[in-house]
């Protein structure tokens, strides 16, 4: 699960921005809504729970074209837009898209948007998924989803959401996700957690720092990173470093924590998905994956019959943006 806001979205800088006649950035503020009384999976209540979001295209008059955009680990709603057009990943004019900011990321609520960012309480993928039921029927008053569409731990939200609300989405695209962490996930995430843990107070920048070259480290196959001279290293280092001592350990922590969590199999064991999952799913993974281990997605595909488009290059994790033109492809026709 890459840190998108470094990787894909690098990648996908030269992507244009608009839908015709629709500027995306420009008609598609971020909106905010409160969620009152927001009890968690752990038994704690947010007597205010904040969930940011954006919307593109329009819903239509049987309100059946909605699709839901999860966001993916610490990436938000704004850095989600290059996905939305005609020929992108999703079509804002044919569908209402919903990109809704995931607990944790500094938009929705987040240890960074409170007093004593230590003292947030734990939040799960089941929580995030919670968030956003709640503002589509609650605020939104969509009673149904055309689609679920989420990239890394944005496709963990997607399986969540099959589990959770079995029936209410009728087409799930969960991609580069998984349904449970895998051993060497759980080994991944943890080195992760363990770096911030151990910070002393003041020195979460530096923890980000070497939290940001073993995240980075995991994004590509060393076959794609030979492609590059030992000489570019230093610079490569520097720069990442820079980049990852800016982002909050708080709220890296916490979707952290959610990710460990997650688990669909503790809702629904493998052997009943099958009598469980509503939607028709279109699973994406990477052979290649040494970020989120690609075997659990098989598991699910065999379970449910499911389609599935499995990515073989050498890019990793970052194995569906190398490839954008041909994902963008099997998901438009898939949705259609």
């Amino acid at each position: 699960m890459p840190h998108f806001s470094l990787g894909l979205r690098n990648l996908l800088v030269a992507i244009c921005l608009f839908c015709p006649a629709l500027e995306l950035a420009a008609q598609s503020p971020l909106r905010l809504a409160t969620l009152t009384e927001f009890k968690l999976q752990s038994g704690q209540v947010l007597p205010r729970c904040r969930v940011g979001y954006r919307t593109l295209g329009r819903l239509n008059a049987a309100a059946d074209n909605a699709v839901l955009m999860p966001t993916y680990f610490m990436g938000d709603s704004k850095g989600h837009l290059p996905y939305v057009g005609p020929d992108k990943l999703l079509d804002c004019t044919r569908f209402f898209v919903v990109i809704v900011d995931a607990l944790g990321n500094g938009v929705s609520a987040s240890p960074s948007l409170g007093e004593v960012p230590r003292e947030f309480p734990v939040i799960t993928i089941a929580d995030m998924v919670t968030s956003q039921y709640r503002l589509l029927t609650e605020h939104l008053k969509i009673k149904g989803l055309h689609a679920i569409v989420g990239i890394s731990m944005g496709g963990m939200q997607a399986y969540q959401w099959a589990v959770q609300h079995p029936g209410f989405a009728q087409r799930i695209v969960p991609i580069i996700g998984t349904p449970q962490q895998s051993f060497q996930d759980l080994l991944f995430w943890n080195t992760q957690l363990a770096i911030i843990e151990r910070a002393c107070p003041g020195q979460e920048a530096k923890a980000m720092e070497a939290v940001g070259l073993v995240h980075a480290g995991a994004l590509y196959t060393p076959a794609h990173r030979a492609r590059q001279s030992r000489d570019e290293f230093e610079a490569f280092r520097q720069k990442e470093i820079k980049s990852y001592a800016q982002k909050n350990a708080y709220d890296w922590a916490a979707q952290l924590r959610a990710m460990l969590d997650h688990d669909i199999y503790r809702t629904v064991p493998l052997a009943r998905l099958g009598n469980t999952v509503k939607a028709k799913m279109l699973i994406v993974y990477a052979s290649t994956d040494q970020m989120v281990n690609p075997l659990n997605n098989q598991a699910v595909a065999q379970a449910l019959n499911a389609r599935t488009l499995v990515f073989t290059n050498n890019c990793g994790h970052m194995a569906a943006g190398c490839e954008f033109a041909r994902l963008a492809k099997e998901v438009k026709e898939f949705l259609e």
